[in-house]
């Protein structure tokens, strides 16, 4: 494919479109509205981790294989927090 023909060109400032200031219609405003009754997390949580279970999606492998790739930075209760979670997904 050849440029030889092809220029960008950008438009000049003297060209440039100014933003107008106009009100939106009532369609286009954005409602917050706080659920009185929020959904429930997809697990319980607490601040103590039960031990490992394997299970039929995350098996004892699976985790041997994740921990021996990177998971060294994490303490022992955050590596129990990470499998919980793990299996509850």
């Amino acid at each position: 494919m050849s440029t030889r023909g092809c220029s960008l060109v950008y438009k000049k400032v003297a060209n440039k479109v100014p933003p107008r200031a106009c009100s939106l219609p009532e369609d286009f405003c954005n409602l917050r509205r706080i659920p009185e009754d929020p959904p429930a997390p997809p697990f319980p949580s607490s601040y103590h981790s039960p031990d490992f279970v394997p299970g039929l999606r995350l098996t004892q492998d699976h985790l041997n294989l994740a921990s021996s790739t990177g998971f060294d930075f994490l303490w022992p209760e955050e590596l129990k927090l990470l499998q919980h979670i793990l299996k509850g997904q």
